[in-house]
């Protein structure tokens, strides 16, 4: 069932759909080399950045098949920013948004990501690219201001989350931060993917919330209608993103993954429509 949902998802996917048989004979390609070796593979990505991926790394490696993973959400990160911005990356994993944030835009970014498998990918992705100097990788899982000084949490393969009961002997300890304590000054975007834990990492950001600065943010929402409703009072409106036409639609609560909102929508529509295209899978965009 994962391979079928895996090919419907490339198969629909904004991207693949202009040149479907590339991108399956990618993916083929992909996971035949996957069967013959478990090593490190460096993989192109936009413009001239580059990823370090391995068999099981599910995320990262759909970026090998259809250019960007999450094209909307990545084409509006690749487009909103600029040199010198500052880019709160929550939930970093092994560092995609984070490559392109500061390997393709130039931009600063705080890469926050609490197991240490998933950090330790993250800073060879920043080694790779040549990024050490924009890049702040912090060791921590964002959390509310109640919560204890540690958390106990649980890999699973690429992802992470809160240990339940049973799985308290195969978690790890990790610190328990508030956003507002560790991201610096202002960032212009943050994208949150805490795996469903979303809602008590903004209850750790009330200074970045109300601060105009921040114009957008990624959020994985999980259908939880409370998480809009909070986004709503601080200003911000849930937004769908056509990279190809560079336009914004509002939109109201979806309970989509990857939810785009928007604050400020008269500069960050200019932002959008200035931004120099970038390269992927030889398209400009």
């Amino acid at each position: 069932m994962h391979i079928w949902r895996v090919l419907k998802n490339i198969w629909n996917h904004p991207l693949a759909r202009s040149d479907r048989a590339r991108a399956l004979a990618r993916y083929g390609y992909w996971q035949a080399r996957c069967l013959v070796s478990n090593r490190d593979s460096i993989v192109a990505f936009v413009n001239q950045s580059r990823l370090s991926v391995r068999k099981g790394m599910h995320g990262a490696t759909f970026n090998i098949y259809t250019g960007l993973s999450d094209f909307s959400a990545m084409g509006f990160l690749l487009h909103l920013l600029r040199p010198g911005d500052l880019f709160a990356d929550v939930g970093a994993n092994v560092g995609v948004y984070t490559v392109l944030s500061s390997a393709v835009r130039g931009a600063r970014s705080i890469a926050i990501e609490p197991i240490p498998a998933n950090l330790a990918d993250l800073e060879r992705n920043i080694e790779l690219n040549g990024i050490a100097s924009l890049v702040t990788p912090v060791r921590a899982a964002a959390s509310s201001r109640s919560a204890p000084a540690k958390l106990k949490m649980v890999c699973l393969g690429p992802m992470s989350r809160i240990a339940r009961d049973s799985e308290q002997s195969e978690a790890v300890d990790v610190d328990a931060v508030q956003l507002d304590n560790v991201v610096p000054g202002s960032p212009i975007l943050l994208k949150l993917d805490t795996e469903g834990h979303d809602g008590e990492a903004l209850d750790g950001a009330a200074r970045l919330l109300s601060d105009p600065g921040l114009k957008a943010i990624i959020i994985e929402l999980w259908k939880r209608e409370s998480l809009h409703e909070m986004l709503v009072s601080h200003g911000f409106d849930a937004h769908a993103y056509d990279p190809f036409t560079r336009t914004l639609t509002r939109e109201g609560f979806t309970g989509q993954e990857d939810t785009i909102y928007v604050r400020d929508l008269r500069f960050v529509e200019q932002r959008v429509k200035e931004a120099p295209p970038f390269t992927v899978l030889g398209r400009a965009i």
